[in-house]
């Protein structure tokens, strides 16, 4: 009688679930042709394949539980092993928690993407929890989380002490917590954002970053969208805080029928006699090829792209890249970058794209030029 109880409660308790579960996923190919000069060239392959699953908890779909994971096989022609990686990209419970007319809030347990109001200084996965609340006047969020239990290789991080192996290399361990407060018209169409975020490593102390953070939205002429945007960080190198560094740039863009233009100035910070180097916590390269962390650096340019009726997007952007030379402080001009990219989708989780995107350097750097073509079905 007993197991006949317990059954029917489970049943009951799996039934909202098991009617309106959703599963996605993807399989996707990239190929791509990278050289610095045309004697040598490298064909690089990677073959992905990703699954996920969301799971009512109610008959409400106010709880929910994700789950996804990916798979990914990366070689290089020539080369003799190939790189697996696999990785828990979600573990998620989610709870809704209405707040009023037009307002809500959730809180999550788990594992959950997490990214700072720059994009620029931890943009990865978080092992924690999260409390999110989204209204007309207020927005913000409050986190804390764990990186030891992350997959390196999808979640690279600073300090770099070993090169990832294995199928699942751990991330470095850190201890972060991020408090986030946006209110959205404060003033003739602007918007300011307030963020601070520190991150703590109890194993190399001098690893240990705080960051304070400030964002303003708003129109020019009351109709061209910007973003003002500025992060300092001490960070407690020789184990004595006080080593300040400073990330900031500007952005503005505007969209005309289906064209989306605009541009960006960002300036982060070097060794001089009031700034130290910028430091992130996520490695976000600042170059395509790969080269170039937000640190000592200039960097500034433009983007357009165009989505036609079909659903073929065309994309383009342009970049130069300086610096501040260490002795005289005299501005360096490091190089520039280009980027043309086609996404021409054939269902609406389906794609097929190609890429040509070039580095060439002034002073400093290496030439790079890369080709690829990425083909992607979703169901």
């Amino acid at each position: 009688m007993k197991k006949a109880i317990a059954l029917l409660l489970l049943t009951v308790f799996l039934l909202p679930a098991l009617s309106a579960f959703e599963i996605e996923g993807s399989v996707s190919s990239s190929t791509a042709g990278k050289t610095a000069s045309i004697k040598t060239i490298n064909i690089h392959e990677l073959t992905y394949a990703s699954l996920g699953l969301t799971l009512p908890l109610d008959f409400n779909k106010n709880t929910n539980l994700k789950i996804s994971g990916d798979f990914s096989a990366a070689w290089q022609i020539n080369q003799a092993d190939a790189i697996l990686t696999a990785d828990c990209t979600e573990l998620t419970l989610k709870m809704a928690i209405p707040l009023g007319e037009d307002s809500y809030g959730s809180f999550e347990m788990g594992r959950f993407a997490v990214e700072d109001c720059t994009g620029l200084i931890l943009k990865q996965n978080l092992d924690g929890v999260r409390f999110l609340v989204d209204a007309p006047s207020f927005k913000g969020h409050l986190y804390g989380g764990y990186t030891g239990l992350l997959n390196a290789r999808h979640n690279p991080m600073l300090p770099v002490t070993t090169v990832p192996s294995g199928i699942y290399p751990l991330a470095p361990t850190f201890i972060t917590a991020d408090l986030y407060t946006y209110m959205p018209d404060v003033y003739e169409d602007k918007s300011i954002g307030i963020e601070l975020l520190g991150a703590f490593n109890s194993a190399s102390p001098e690893a240990t970053k705080l960051y304070a953070m400030a964002r303003i939205d708003g129109k020019f002429l009351y109709f061209i969208p910007y973003t003002l945007c500025t992060a300092m960080v001490w960070t407690n190198e020789n184990r004595t805080f006080g080593h300040m560094a400073n990330l900031s740039f500007a952005s503005m863009e505007y969209t005309v029928n289906s064209t989306h233009f605009g541009g960006k100035v960002l300036h982060a910070s070097g060794n001089t006699q009031n700034f130290a180097n910028f430091k992130q916590l996520s490695i976000i390269h600042a170059d395509i090829a790969g080269t170039m962390l937000y640190e000592n650096l200039i960097k500034m340019g433009f983007f357009i792209d165009n989505t036609g009726a079909n659903g073929v997007k065309i994309s383009t952007e342009v970049f130069t890249f300086l610096t501040l030379a260490d002795t005289t402080r005299d501005i360096i001009f490091k190089g520039i970058q280009w980027d043309f990219n086609i996404d021409v989708p054939f269902t609406q989780k389906s794609k097929l794209a190609f890429d040509v995107n070039q580095y060439i350097p002034i002073k400093g750097g290496t030439f790079n030029t890369t080709l690829e073509m990425y083909l992607s079905f979703g169901f």
